[in-house]
C-alpha cells in the first residue's frame, strides 16, 4: 500500500511565529550551554583542593594495588568505582593544563582566581577588594568573567557558539 503525502500550505504569521518560537528555543539552549559551562567551571574551582586529593588518593590506590597484585597481570580491568575515580584524575589533570594556559593568557584573572580558589588559604571577594584597592562589586564581576574565559578554555567551542 502506497503511503500519501499530504502538504499544508502555512500562512506567513504562522510561518512568522514558528520561526519565533524555534528562534527562542534555540537561544535558551545556547544559554543553557553557556550556563551549565559557566556553573562546572565555578564548581571545579570551588572544589580544587578536595578533586586534587582525591586524585592523590587514587594514584596511591592504583600504585598499591598494581604492586600487590589484586588485578592481575594480564586481566587489569577497572570496577566501575575505579573507571570514575580514573574519569577524575584526568578531568583535573585537563583543569591543571586549562589553568596554566589561562595563566599563560591572563596573569591578572589567574592571580585573581588563585587567591579566590587555588591558594591554601583562600580569600573572600572583600579581601581580595582590599588587596586590589577596589570595590568588592568590582571583584565579584572580575571574577565572573575570569571564570567565563577559563570554561572556554576548559569546555571549548560550545560555549564560544552559546554566545552567538
Amino acid at each position: 500500500m502506497g503511503e500519501h503525502t499530504q502538504i499544508i500550505e502555512l500562512g506567513d504569521s504562522t510561518i512568522r511565529k514558528l520561526a519565533k518560537e524555534v528562534h527562542e528555543l534555540n537561544l535558551a539552549e545556547k544559554k543553557r550551554i553557556r550556563d551549565n559551562a559557566y556553573h562546572n567551571t565555578k564548581l571545579l574551582m570551588s572544589n580544587y583542593h578536595l578533586l586534587k586529593a582525591h586524585c592523590d588518593i587514587i594514584n596511591e590506590q592504583i600504585s598499591g594495588d598494581l604492586l600487590s597484585g589484586i588485578w592481575g597481570d594480564d586481566r587489569f580491568q577497572l570496577s566501575t568505582l575505579m573507571e570514575n575515580k580514573a574519569k577524575t584524575s584526568k578531568l583535573m589533570n585537563h583543569v591543571d593544563r586549562a589553568l596554566e594556559e589561562f595563566e599563560r593568557k591572563n596573569p591578572e584573572g589567574y592571580t585573581m582566581l588563585k587567591m579566590k580558589y587555588l591558594n591554601k588559604n583562600k580569600l573572600s571577594d572583600v579581601d581580595i577588594s582590599v588587596a586590589y584597592g577596589t570595590e568588592r562589586s568590582v571583584v565579584t564581576k572580575k571574577l565572573k568573567h575570569h571564570l567565563r574565559q577559563l570554561s572556554i578554555i576548559l569546555f571549548g567551542a560550545e560555549v564560544i557558539i552559546a554566545d552567538f
